[in-house]
């Protein structure tokens, strides 16, 4: 019996990696880490930011007042959506994210 999966790899080994805690995932890469390895990646280029056209489009961004949700939301608006909703906690929180002052919980 022949199932495959979109990844070209059998069902049973998509499960079983799927299955295995992150803490093993993390082990098993350290155990593959070469020392070559590990100074390649420290050198590696980090892919740029990814910019499109959202002319027309609704973004909406959860916890937008802090963190990686400011960031995220910064980088939508420079995007030129139509409509940025950001979600927060509080109408002050989010005032504040919309003014462009960086809020702490």
């Amino acid at each position: 019996m022949d199932a495959y999966t979109a990844y070209g790899m059998p069902v049973t080994a998509v499960m079983r990696n799927r299955s295995l805690p992150v803490q093993a995932r993390v082990l098993r890469y350290i155990m593959q880490l070469t020392p070559l390895k590990f100074i390649q990646d420290q050198f590696w280029k980090v892919e740029p930011a990814v910019f499109a056209d959202l002319t027309g489009k609704t973004v909406v961004v959860i916890g937008a007042n802090v963190g990686l949700g400011f960031e995220t939301a910064k980088h939508f608006a420079s995007m030129n959506p139509k409509r940025l909703v950001l979600g927060c906690r509080s109408p002050e929180k989010g005032q504040a994210a919309v003014q462009g002052k960086y809020v702490r919980s």
